[in-house]
């Protein structure tokens, strides 16, 4: 299967050059907001001086990321641990996409992982606004949660 890398990179893109991400704010590498999140200082630097980065970066800032990413799961779910791969994989890359706020916020959805109500824990992410702004991440994941994907 993929991995979680994989499967966020899928979703966010790989951009060695600043954009701007569509709640408007600087964003590189996979889908690092640097103007919430700065840089390392050596990452910053070189980006001022060449005006876009290099895989060895695009990849540090991922990993970065995803660990944040895995650590704001690991406080939001209680049964975290005993999630399947692919459904932590689902989470994780909610998590990545919306922040440990913006997840917190499914408390619907917390609480039917919780109970282990899969169905139910599907269909609050796809009648979320999240599915409405991104409908193909939100389905894919949706599905992964109910278990219909491995």
């Amino acid at each position: 299967g993929m991995t979680t890398r994989q499967y966020v990179t899928k979703h966010e893109g790989r951009e060695y050059m600043p954009y701007k991400c569509p709640a408007g704010r600087w964003t590189i590498g996979v889908g690092h907001n640097y103007q919430d999140n700065p840089l390392p200082h050596d990452i910053d630097l070189y980006l001022r001086q060449n005006g876009k980065i290099l895989d060895e970066h695009i990849d540090r800032l991922l990993a970065i990321d995803l660990i944040r990413a895995v650590s704001d799961c690991k406080k939001i779910f209680s049964n975290w641990d005993a999630l399947s791969p692919v459904r932590q994989m689902a989470l994780t890359d909610m998590c990545f996409q919306l922040g440990g706020a913006g997840l917190r916020k499914f408390k619907k959805m917390i609480l039917c992982i919780e109970h282990e109500a899969w169905d139910d824990a599907a269909r609050q992410i796809l009648n979320s606004l999240y599915a409405t702004q991104t409908p193909q991440r939100a389905r894919e994941n949706a599905e992964l949660i109910k278990g219909e994907l491995k």
